[in-house]
């Protein structure tokens, strides 16, 4: 599972700032303004801000709870959720094996 997670990560980060990158490229407008252009994208920004809140909230004291080193990291990188997520659980997957043995 570790090496899932961390492919997904990877993905995460690419194909996000994949299209990120197109879009400043190509794209005169602030970017926050994007995210209130219509009705179902504000569903969809909502929706990602709901699983990331979610998320920090069992983040922190799992990462405690395992005692995983320097998952504050995760949380500075939380804005990339794409690629926050599966690296916490790659690490948590990695912490959880360790102990096993």
């Amino acid at each position: 599972m570790e090496i899932a997670y961390l492919l997904i990560a990877v993905l995460g980060l690419v194909g996000t700032w994949y299209f990120n990158l197109l879009w400043f490229l190509t794209v005169d407008s602030p970017p926050l303004s994007e995210t209130m252009a219509s009705p179902l994208v504000r569903s969809i920004v909502i929706d990602l801000w709901v699983v990331l809140l979610t998320f920090l909230v069992w983040l922190i004291p799992e990462a405690r709870r395992l005692k995983i080193r320097h998952w504050w990291v995760i949380v500075v990188l939380r804005i990339f959720v794409a690629f926050a997520y599966p690296l916490f659980m790659f690490l948590r997957e990695r912490k959880l094996r360790l102990l096993a043995n």
